[in-house]
């Protein structure tokens, strides 16, 4: 009898043990880390074997952003306010500053999801990228936005140009010494949200001067 108490307690024990799950390591966000300062150019085969960036679906993207871009060329907008008054924008000024906006929306989603720090690998090579955009897409100002240049619209003299390819370069730039296919994708989908939610945004088909 006591030899089958012993039997029956150990199986006991064996029977909770199987339905417990064992601990479980908390995981590890590598690109909450500093850089090391070690990073180099990826070789040939270790790009083989990471997300491709900047994607085809981003260079797709890009080029059909630039036929749009140039189609709306001569357009102008007027949008609400507070106040009361409006703001006039040519299509390109409008489209920039969009695509600006969703660039920012874009990269401090991820940004904010990590809770990624200043000093964090993820949070530089993202906000490298952000930065860089910014050099080259031309902002309007007039209060924060520039004023349009109505004269130069009438007589078909464009405003500085936008050419969507210098974000597929950035991506690439920035993204050559980067192994990470997390982060590889996040650069690319940046891009691709930023250009995609620009040509779709409502104040083009809303505000539209006839």
């Amino acid at each position: 009898m006591k030899r089958l108490i012993q039997v029956a307690s150990v199986l006991s024990v064996l029977a909770v043990g199987a339905f417990t799950a064992p601990a479980q390591a908390e995981p590890v966000d590598v690109l909450m880390n500093p850089a090391t300062g070690n990073e180099t150019v990826l070789t040939a085969t270790q790009e083989a074997g990471t997300v491709v960036a900047p994607s085809g679906s981003l260079r797709e993207l890009a080029a059909s952003y630039n036929a749009w871009y140039a189609a709306e060329e001569g357009k102008t907008y007027t949008i609400p306010v507070a106040g009361g008054s409006s703001v006039t924008y040519t299509c390109q000024e409008l489209a920039n500053k969009k695509l600006m906006d969703f660039i920012n929306v874009r990269t401090d989603f991820y940004l904010g999801f990590h809770r990624w720090n200043s000093e964090s690998y993820g949070w530089t090579k993202l906000d490298a990228i952000r930065n860089q955009a910014a050099n080259v897409i031309d902002q309007p100002v007039h209060g924060n936005f520039r004023k349009v240049d109505l004269w130069a619209a009438i007589n078909g003299k464009a405003v500085r140009g936008f050419d969507a390819n210098t974000l597929v370069s950035i991506v690439g730039n920035e993204m050559k010494d980067v192994y990470s296919s997390e982060l590889r994708t996040y650069a690319n989908e940046v891009m691709i949200f930023a250009l995609r939610e620009t040509m779709r945004a409502s104040e083009f088909k809303m505000y539209a001067d006839q």
